[in-house]
């Protein structure tokens, strides 16, 4: 992955603040990634371990009727060890580490747990599963690499109102006709807990069709820098029945928690970049390059992780 840019940002400090709030906050990001790859015995199978630091500076100052002032954090944004491979030419597997925003408001005591572990099945490159907790692939922002978005960081509105980025579930998806077309089926737990009124699972499907060069893998990125020529236009429908009370004093009323989502990307080189020729394997990581399996006659493609 390529190291993170540098950019700025604007954000409201809160809702305790009123309407004639002014803030204005700096960030500096700082990333850096490295890792190793080994290779198992007879060269079928390998293990990556890779780490992903990324470090923040924040200041904010405001305004308001009645107050005014400013602050200064340095916390450590996303701190992630990922440990990822091939155990043989169709079973893959992806585990992260995260002890993220450490810091972040005086909170010094971060709890470290497991963002991501599933394992992924590819049949080929139209069929696809993974099963595990990983990212639900309903929003596109949700799914861009967090270390290379545009922007300084994710928006509000990249999440569900639910289940957050992750859910522990299985995924059916799949590149289609020279990986222009992409879908994805993922059933998972969705929403839980005693506020649920049903416990049923949580339905999400998405399709994207990349009009130039393709976007073949499960995560996005928010930039490509120049590599890539691309033009994608993707739609995507969440779906958990009796998920919540519409009368939740009285606990009455239960109704479905319904979402869509339509997104559009475009990404064009400056003028003398190439762009690479079009073809349906990505090249974010080692898994992804191709290979002939002994007893298999049709060109294999080796697992695209998910980009976190």
């Amino acid at each position: 992955m390529q190291p993170h840019r540098s950019t700025s940002s604007r954000r409201v400090p809160g809702p305790a603040l009123r309407a004639a709030v002014l803030a204005a906050a700096l960030a500096a990001p700082l990333a850096s990634q490295a890792g190793v790859t080994i290779a198992a015995p007879g060269g079928e199978g390998y293990l990556s371990i890779d780490y992903a630091l990324q470090l923040w500076s924040q200041g904010q100052s405001y305004t308001s009727a009645t107050d005014d002032g400013n602050t200064w954090d340095n916390f450590v944004r996303r701190n992630r060890l990922t440990f990822s491979g091939q155990y043989n030419d169709y079973v893959g597997f992806y585990a992260q580490i995260e002890a993220g925003n450490d810091g972040k408001d005086g909170n010094e005591d971060r709890s470290t747990y497991f963002r991501d572990a599933y394992i992924t099945f590819d049949y080929s490159d139209a069929l696809r599963v993974i099963a595990g907790r990983f990212k639900n692939g309903f929003s596109r922002e949700n799914n861009e690499a967090c270390l290379e978005p545009l922007t300084l960081d994710r928006s509000g509105i990249a999440y569900t109102p639910f289940a957050g980025t992750r859910d522990n579930g299985v995924a059916l998806w799949g590149n289609l006709a020279d990986a222009s077309l992409q879908y994805r089926l993922v059933l998972s737990d969705g929403r839980e807990g005693d506020l649920v009124p049903k416990k049923k699972p949580r339905i999400t499907g998405r399709v994207h069709w990349s009009l130039l060069d393709p976007e073949s893998d499960y995560g996005y990125r928010g930039t490509y820098l120049g590599t890539r020529r691309v033009l994608t236009f993707g739609a995507a429908v969440d779906w958990q029945p009796d998920v919540a009370y519409a009368n939740y004093a009285a606990r009455s009323d239960i109704v479905d928690y319904r979402a869509w989502t339509v997104a559009s990307s475009a990404s064009c080189p400056l003028a003398g970049a190439a762009s690479p020729a079009r073809r349906p394997i990505s090249t974010t990581t080692p898994a992804t390059r191709s290979r002939v399996h002994p007893t298999r006659r049709c060109r294999r493609i080796r697992s695209s992780r998910p980009i976190t």
